[in-house]
Formats: structure tokens, sequence, C-alpha cells
């Protein structure tokens, strides 16, 4: 919001005086005592709604790219997953893919992560996105586009990768399965 032109043209002065700034910021308290879990495949998780307004629209597509072995893509959210399921299992990769809908214990799904692939849409309304906030709490490393607020909370080869196209986002889900310390690191 406060990079809408709106707020942007106003001189530094009305900026000042006639706006403020809220953070939106996540209640850690529902994440006490994390542990993340040791489970057999490698977890790419994603936390939100499923909608064309948000989640990108090649989410299936792209996460079928990824070559990786006992690879498993844990949904949770509502919206278009019965849509997505299907793409999934045109694609062949039905298997690849837990959509567990609406999850209120995010804390047991986080858990179990091992990646936070995060990719939304170029038009999203993401702003202070505190699924990734938890995520990024959690010790989990995102894969994001630099769309919406998104780019304002994860700091690319920092916190998390930033991709610009569909291959980087496989190509970092790949990269961050070979490099274990680089998922802890970027985690940390």
């Amino acid at each position: 919001t406060y990079e809408h032109p709106v707020f942007q043209n106003l001189s530094p002065e009305a900026r000042s005086s006639k706006t403020g700034m809220v953070y939106g910021a996540a209640d850690f308290a529902r994440l006490a005592n994390l542990q993340l879990q040791r489970h057999h495949a490698f977890n790419v998780g994603y936390i939100g709604h499923l909608s064309a307004a948000k989640i990108h629209p090649n989410y299936i597509s792209m996460s079928a790219r990824v070559n990786v072995p006992n690879l498993k893509f844990i949904i949770c959210g509502v919206g278009m997953q019965h849509q997505m399921q299907q793409q999934a299992a045109q694609l062949g990769v039905a298997d690849r893919f837990d959509f567990r809908g609406y999850v209120s214990d995010i804390k047991s799904a986080i858990e179990t992560f091992d990646v936070y692939g995060y990719p939304l849409c170029e038009n999203t309304y993401a702003a202070s996105e505190l699924n990734l906030q938890e995520a990024m709490y959690g010790g989990i490393p995102p894969v994001v586009f630099p769309y919406g607020g998104i780019k304002r909370l994860v700091v690319n080869n920092y916190t998390g990768l930033i991709v610009n196209s569909e291959l980087e986002y496989a190509q970092a889900i790949e990269y961050l399965y070979h490099h274990p310390q680089e998922r802890l690191r970027l985690g940390h």
C-alpha cells in the first residue's frame, strides 16, 4: 500500500504528516515450541488461499518440473484445490501433492516442511503475509516471486530465495534439496 502512487506522489512532508504505517505482524505464540519433525519425503509447504488472485497461475505445472526424489508438496488452504488436483492428475503428478484443505494448526504443518514454496501471482494482493512470516519464524526457507509485499519480507539469498521465472522456481527448490546446509543458513 505504501508504494501506491497516491502515497508516493505526496511530498515527504505531507506523507509524514498525513500517513502512518501499521505493520502486519504474525502471532508467533501459536508456534511456541515448534520442533522440526523427521519425515521421509522432501516437503515443500504452502499455506494460504488457493485463488487466481493469489497463487501463481502455473503453480502445479511449475511445481511438477521440480526434479528431486521423494518430493511432496503439502498444500494447506481452500479455494481452487479441486481444479489444482485435476491439473496435477492430468500432468501425472497427483501423488506429489497433498491437499489438506484448511488447517488451523499450522505449527504441525510447518514442522514437516523443508522449504516454503510460496509463488504468488504477479498482481497478488499479498501484503504482510502472516503465513510467510510464520514459516520463516519456524526456520523454513521460502522460495518466492518478487510480487506484492513479498519483496519486502524476503531478502534474497539471506532469508530466502526470490525467483523471477517458473524455471527459476523449480531450480531454487532443487538447489535447496541438494544443499541442506544452505536451507539451514537461510532458515536461521
